[in-house]
């Protein structure tokens, strides 16, 4: 089995490893071709059995409970959707109860709480406390609709060698159009090309002031279009 008998709460499905001699099977409540999956079965005592079989068509089966405990962990996973220049769709973990310091794994490897600029996709979370209780919240649906492009607002043109430009690469879509404008509404620069590297000049060529501006960008003939801040500092 693996390496614990008990768990606390339900968490992520984990694969099933350990059986002697190695080439067995799993089976039971909650086992689907060698993996478990505490969500489904929940709470409670689960007998886990292991069946191996050798080339002579002989057999035999060990078996062992493992028990899953009630967690104090509890929560809710809340989208929040906030204007893209800041943060985009944000997903939280709003959690209570536990013991000590908290632990985040989504189902895409990030380890963040709360996520911004979450793309496309379906999540799910899984949060577990200073005594290994684990507490597991999704699915939650991100669409396309939604999501929004984390873009850099702020760039540094001094040729320092550092942020000097605003570095944006488009190349998966097909067609761009990004215009940058003052504060006063005045257009500054433009753009059509998919890979974006502005330093801060007006379409003359003339290093701009520092200050704030404001960028609007179309892509796919407006599939996907989206605006926010670009400030410029020196």
């Amino acid at each position: 089995m693996n390496p614990f008998d008990t768990l606390c709460g339900t968490g992520f499905a984990f694969t099933l490893n350990n059986g002697e001699p190695l080439g067995g099977t799993y089976s039971g409540n909650g086992v689907i071709n060698g993996v478990f999956y505490p969500s489904i079965v929940g709470d409670g005592t689960h007998n886990i059995t292991y069946t191996y079989s050798n080339s002579n068509g002989c057999s035999d089966t060990s078996s062992r409970n493992l028990i899953i405990i009630p967690s104090n962990l509890a929560g809710t996973l809340d989208i929040i959707q906030q204007p893209c220049a800041e943060g985009g769709v944000t997903l939280y973990a709003n959690i209570s109860g536990g013991n000590g310091f908290l632990s985040f794994l989504w189902n895409d490897g990030a380890i963040e709480n709360p996520r911004e600029y979450v793309q496309e996709g379906t999540y799910s979370i899984m949060i577990r406390d200073s005594k290994n209780c684990i507490l597991e919240l999704g699915d939650i649906e991100v669409t396309e609709e939604m999501d929004c492009f984390e873009i850099p607002n702020t760039i540094t043109p001094n040729s320092d060698g550092k942020n000097d430009t605003w570095n944006l690469d488009f190349s998966s879509y097909s067609n761009l159009n990004l215009e940058i404008y003052s504060r006063w509404g005045r257009l500054v620069w433009s753009s059509s090309e998919l890979i974006i590297h502005w330093g801060g000049i007006d379409m003359t060529g003339k290093s701009l002031p520092s200050g704030t501006y404001y960028y609007i960008l179309d892509l796919d003939n407006g599939d996907k279009s989206q605006t926010g801040p670009i400030i410029i500092l020196k």
